[in-house]
């Protein structure tokens, strides 16, 4: 099964819009890795190495469970690889394997004490896609803890992996939240390759990706692209920029963001559920915002305009009031 094959059978599939952009991100980081691993390109890759059903299922499924829980952000301690080999289809391999040496390139990571396959290259690019931080967790109270079990038994160690749902303690300052923007212009690239470098990006986990009308040396016009993704993703992301663009060269800062705190409400209309995302500033509500997928799938299946759907789910009386 190629990475098309899965990334269509998600797309296919009755996930949520949002489940659906974290499994074909962490389908995508798999499948760049496998290929370069492996000396071809991303769609002629077949991922006999993972288990293309057993990696679909658990992408799947953790992008469901993450989905359904709504986290604000994912934090993640330093991730403990294992040592050793381990045996696959082109025989034994060291731990980490190489799928999962290049995912996890830039995050941190430890050995650890266990001679066994403790990281594998679908866990590896589950953290890729989801983590937000790994940073230390700033000050919370544990709202619900979730415990799983793995099928390897290890003398004297429990094979478990533990998740916690926490909410953010009012009066703690939370880390700094950084980002690195990443800048390149260019002027020799068809539009249709930039929408699909900016599409390719998105998959890859980029937070924003835009581009800007600019004029060149000796007057050329040309676009500038800016591209925002999390610190531990900027090498990743700028070599994509660099394989699938024609510049020769960017730059890229660290800055700081200040972002509204955000929730996800559901209303009901007459003509079906609707998401409504919920900002706040400081505890204080200032921006309500209907999920455009949600609003365009009700406003075909209704035939009514899309701002007519829009402003009967805004008038829910169930919504928070703009502060």
């Amino acid at each position: 099964m190629s990475p098309l094959d899965m990334t269509s059978i998600v797309v296919a599939s009755g996930l949520t819009a949002r489940a659906k952009s974290i499994a074909t991100r962490a389908i995508s980081v798999l499948a760049v890795a496998e290929a370069t691993v492996h000396g071809t390109t991303p769609d002629q890759v077949h991922f006999h190495e993972v288990g293309a059903i057993d990696a679909l299922v658990d992408i799947c499924g953790t992008a469901v469970a993450v989905d359904f829980l709504g986290p604000d952000a994912v934090y993640c301690r330093r991730i403990t690889t294992g040592f050793g080999t381990v045996r696959c289809a082109h025989g034994p391999m060291p731990v980490p394997a190489p799928a999962t040496t290049l995912i996890l390139a830039g995050l941190p990571t430890r050995d650890g004490d266990l001679e066994a396959e403790l990281t594998t290259p679908t866990g590896a690019a589950l953290l890729r896609a989801l983590t937000t931080s790994f940073d230390p967790v700033p000050g919370h109270a544990v709202v619900a803890a979730g415990f799983g079990a793995g099928n390897s038994d290890w003398p004297g160690r429990a094979n478990v992996l533990r998740a916690v749902l926490a909410e953010r303690v009012d009066g703690i300052p939370a880390s700094p939240d950084e980002v690195a923007e990443v800048v390149c212009e260019i002027d020799d690239m068809r539009s249709e390759g930039l929408a699909f470098l900016s599409e390719r990006l998105f998959e890859a986990g980029a937070l924003d990706v835009n581009f800007t009308a600019v004029t060149m040396k000796k007057g050329r016009p040309g676009h500038r692209l800016t591209l925002l993704s999390t610190p531990v993703d900027r090498e990743r992301l700028s070599d994509l920029v660099l394989r699938h663009s024609t510049t020769f060269g960017l730059r890229w800062r660290t800055m700081r963001r200040e972002v509204l705190d955000r929730d996800v409400v559901t209303v009901a209309t007459p003509d079906g559920p609707c998401r409504v995302k919920v900002g706040r500033l400081r505890g204080r509500v200032v921006r309500l915002r209907p999920e455009f997928e949600d609003v365009a799938a009700l406003s075909r299946r209704s035939g009514k305009p899309i701002d007519v759907i829009e402003s009967e789910v805004l008038r829910d009386a169930s919504l928070p009031s703009l502060g």
